[in-house]
């Protein structure tokens, strides 16, 4: 592989948004050439990878516990596969699907600094990156339902948006429970703000009970 040329991956002075979508990009292009080249040892490559990614990539590997292992066929350890998954849970950690749908919807073709328009067939591509990490429903219900849900957490308050996307998959059932069990503590403590010192333990109680 000594003949392929890739730029080493430079993060250091990336933002953290733009970091996880540079190193998708590159992790692809370096997959490509190993696939190109047909190189087959998992230690080799692994190799190739610090050596092709660079001294930042580098002193990340060596930093990240458990990145770097030796090769062990009995166990089915791959220093390869081993170090690419550490790298994508720091660099690309899974993204919450209604997060990823929303994204998706967001996109739109690029307009560069003079004004030119991005073409349809790179903005075509882009679309295309983003859906693979998408999951728009296997039926037209399921479809339907992620599409309610995507909505109802977009317009969410910050607090309850954050409380449903620590639901990994989240369901129209437990969309709407959590939902109408938020908005009646909200009533409730909104109700204690305005309660006069003497009811204060009654409505303390009323929220205690909702709660648990």
């Amino acid at each position: 592989m000594e003949g392929w040329n890739i730029n080493p991956f430079k993060f250091n002075h990336l933002p953290e948004t733009q970091t996880r979508k540079e190193w998708i990009r590159w992790k692809r292009n370096f997959e490509v050439i190993v696939a190109a080249s047909e190189e087959k040892n998992s230690t080799k490559i692994k190799n190739i990878l610090l050596a092709k990614g660079g001294l930042e990539l580098q002193d990340l590997i060596y930093s990240i516990e458990g990145a770097d292992v030796i090769e062990d066929i009995e166990k089915g350890i791959d220093p390869y596969k081993v170090a690419i998954a550490k790298l994508d849970d720091h660099f690309a950690p899974k993204q919450h699907e209604s997060f990823e749908r929303n994204e998706f919807c967001k996109l739109s073709p690029d307009v560069n600094q003079e004004g030119t328009r991005e073409t349809l067939s790179k903005f075509l591509m882009r679309c295309a990156e983003q859906a693979k990490r998408c999951n728009f429903g296997r039926t037209e219900v399921e479809s339907r339902e992620l599409r309610i849900i995507d909505k109802v957490i977009f317009y969410a308050p910050t607090e309850l948006k954050e409380r449903l996307l620590q639901k990994e998959k989240l369901t129209m059932a437990q969309l709407s429970r959590i939902v109408s069990s938020y908005e009646s503590i909200k009533l409730q403590a909104k109700a204690i703000e305005n309660t006069v010192p003497g009811d204060a333990t009654v409505a303390a109680g009323l929220i205690y009970i909702v709660l648990f």
